[in-house]
C-alpha cells in the first residue's frame, strides 16, 4: 500500500507546469521576435570571415622516422609521425617566410595603436592559421581571414614555405654527409 501512495505522488501534472506559459505567451512571442531581429542585425554587423584549406599528406619512411625519434629532443607535443611537419609549420621561421613572400606588412590591416611590429604580424598569423592532423595522417592548413584571396594565399604560401624549410634543411643534412663521408674517405685512403 505505501509503495502505490509514492508512485501516485510521483506524477507530474502537465498542465499544471505549463499554465503559466500560457498565460504569459504575448510577452514570450515579443521576447522572441525582438531576440531574433537583435541577433540578425548583429550578425550584420560582423565581418564576414572567410576560411580557406589545405591538406598535405607526407608518406613517412621508415628510416626517416627513425632518425627523427632518436635526437635527444622533442620535435612535437604529440607522437604523430607528422610532428616534425606540424613543428615547421607553427614555428615563426616559416611565419616569417610567408610574412616576407606576401608582403603582409603592408596588406594586413591591423588596428593597434602603435607602429606594426614583426612580433604584432607573427601574433596574427598565428592567429589566422590553425594546423591540425586528420584521423587519416594528412596535415590540415586553415587560414580565416576577412579576405578569401589572402586566406587562400597564406594557406598556399605556407605549404611552399614548408617544401623550401623542409628542402633546405634535408639539403644541409646531405651536404654535411656527403661532406663528412668524403673527409672519411681521404682519411681511410691515406
Amino acid at each position: 500500500m505505501e509503495g502505490n501512495r509514492i508512485q501516485n505522488n510521483d506524477e507530474i501534472d502537465l498542465v499544471l507546469l505549463f499554465a503559466p506559459l500560457f498565460e504569459k505567451w504575448l510577452l514570450l512571442l515579443i521576447v522572441m521576435i525582438l531576440g531574433s531581429v537583435g541577433a540578425y542585425f548583429y550578425s550584420r554587423t560582423l565581418p564576414k570571415i572567410y576560411e580557406s584549406s589545405t591538406s598535405i599528406f607526407v608518406q613517412q619512411t621508415s628510416s626517416a622516422s627513425s632518425l627523427l625519434s632518436s635526437l635527444p629532443i622533442p620535435l612535437s607535443s604529440n607522437n604523430s609521425p607528422n610532428g616534425y611537419l606540424v613543428t615547421f609549420l607553427q614555428s615563426n621561421t616559416l611565419k616569417k617566410m610567408v610574412i616576407d613572400k606576401l608582403d603582409l606588412h603592408n596588406r594586413l590591416n591591423l588596428k593597434i595603436d602603435h607602429p606594426v611590429t614583426e612580433i604584432d604580424l607573427l601574433k596574427a598569423l598565428g592567429k589566422m592559421i590553425v594546423i591540425s592532423e586528420s584521423k587519416n595522417g594528412a596535415i590540415v592548413i586553415t587560414v580565416r581571414a576577412e579576405d578569401p584571396y589572402l586566406a587562400a594565399e597564406i594557406a598556399n604560401a605556407s605549404v611552399e614555405s614548408l617544401g623550401m624549410l623542409v628542402t633546405s634543411t634535408s639539403k644541409r643534412k646531405a651536404d654535411f654527409i656527403e661532406k663528412k663521408l668524403a673527409e672519411t674517405t681521404v682519411e681511410l685512403d691515406k
